[in-house]
């Protein structure tokens, strides 16, 4: 447990409120459907600058909605702890996604939830990623592609202990389903039509 702000690691699942679906938004132009979106509750944004990221935080607090940055593709905004005291305190961010340990110590230590993203490119990169996230300790792991072979799936679980979500190459439902069904929490897709899953 993150013992100053009171994260636990199983609180992911709680803030993405038992979703399937966690929508990616890369373009502005995504962001009104996906404020609007009944079904969306969590947000990742890939893409924006630190202008533009305040107004979707502001937007998304307004309809109840959680926002997560990904840290390494937000323009404008320092990639290091006064970049996320930043984000955590004057935009107001309730979760970054990288794949970079300190900024996952930085983050939980500003009292924001950390997804570390893992590319399982082959085995070896799957294992430097179960090692780094054992130093980082984050509240959730998202790894990509999505279509990870079930034991390395069963094996980051295992070892971690935090939900795992799958994101990339899932392009329809039945995609999904069978991504889900292999023991990921949850997709994180940019693809409108998956959203409403």
């Amino acid at each position: 447990m993150d013992k100053e702000k009171g994260f636990e690691s199983n609180t992911f699942i709680e803030v993405i409120k038992g979703q399937k679906v966690v929508a990616c938004v890369r373009r502005m132009d995504d962001i009104p459907e996906v404020l609007n979106h009944d079904k969306i509750k969590t947000i990742f944004v890939l893409n924006c600058d630190i202008f533009q990221l305040k107004k979707i935080v502001a937007g998304a607090d307004n309809k109840g909605k959680t926002v997560f940055v990904h840290l390494d593709l937000i323009e404008g905004l320092g990639k290091d702890a006064v970049g996320i005291k930043f984000l955590a305190k004057a935009i107001g961010v309730q979760g970054i996604i990288t794949t970079k340990v300190p900024l996952i110590k930085a983050a939980k230590k500003e009292g924001i939830l950390a997804v570390q993203r893992i590319f399982a490119v082959d085995s070896e990169a799957v294992k430097t990623g179960i090692s780094m996230a054992k130093v980082a300790k984050p509240h959730a792991i998202e790894v990509m592609p999505a279509y990870l072979p079930k034991y390395y799936l069963e094996d980051i679980i295992s070892e971690l202990g935090v939900p795992v979500l799958a994101g990339g190459l899932v392009r329809t439902e039945e995609e999904a389903a069978q991504v889900l069904d292999n023991g990921f929490c949850a997709i994180t897709t940019s693809l409108r039509t998956l959203w409403n899953l």
